[in-house]
């Protein structure tokens, strides 16, 4: 019992950070002007934060992909077979977009390529792991989203599908079929990410709620006052 408090309590403030960290990336990458496609990509890839950007993304994904491990350990989704095929969903594909952040990382010399209209290996490979990483990714966290209700309020649940829905539309349509004006759909992170911040925090507290209701019981006291029962 003592160990899952410990996994619940660690994943929830792990997932916490992982969102914080998960919403700065957003805001730091860059945003490419309207017009073509390879007018977008030069222009993000000559960025000075675009490095910034992916390097904060690959960790804050690790940190998440982390959190949601601790949080499987403790039985966070246990009565709901939904919840742990979203959050399986997440874990594998979250491994894959780590991968690929880490690829657009590589991607940064190829700005002039994409200027120039020229060959950029590195940016097609980009491009495709989006176009499928992407849909994989947050169709993953709808899934745990729908899977777990008690992650979060209602109306913070619905934020949460619907920011995840634009990002992965928007993954689909600016790298798979290059349309640049679908850019705007990847500020659904914002939603996501204050999902991924408030479940993180209510796990982390039930945890602690749980570990001091635990430690009442073992020393023969009632596992709630006389207050908290008013």
């Amino acid at each position: 019992m003592e160990h899952t408090i410990v996994l619940r309590r660690l994943g929830g403030a792990v997932l916490a950070l992982g969102g914080v960290g998960s919403f700065l990336a957003g805001a730091l990458h860059p945003q490419g002007p309207s017009g073509t496609f390879p007018e977008a990509m030069a222009s993000m890839l000559a960025s000075p934060t675009w490095q910034a950007a992916h390097w904060l993304a690959v960790a804050s994904t690790l940190t998440i992909l982390w959190a949601l491990w601790l949080m499987l350990d403790s039985g966070w989704t246990k009565d709901s077979l939904v919840g742990q095929a979203g959050a399986r969903l997440v874990l594998l594909a979250g491994l894959f977009m780590a991968v690929q952040f880490a690829v657009e990382l590589a991607a940064a010399p190829e700005a002039s390529a994409y200027a120039a209209g020229t060959a950029a290996p590195m940016g097609g490979l980009v491009e495709a792991m989006q176009a499928v990483g992407w849909p994989a990714f947050m169709l993953g966290y709808v899934i745990l989203i729908f899977g777990v209700p008690t992650s979060a309020p209602a109306a913070v649940r619905a934020a949460g599908v619907v920011g995840a829905s634009a990002i992965g539309l928007g993954g689909f349509l600016t790298e798979g079929l290059h349309i640049a004006a679908a850019g705007p759909l990847f500020i659904g992170g914002n939603l996501l990410a204050l999902w991924l911040v408030w479940s993180g925090i209510a796990a982390a507290r039930h945890g602690q709620a749980t570990a001091i209701v635990v430690r009442r019981i073992e020393r023969g006291e009632p596992a709630l006052t006389t207050i908290e029962t008013t």
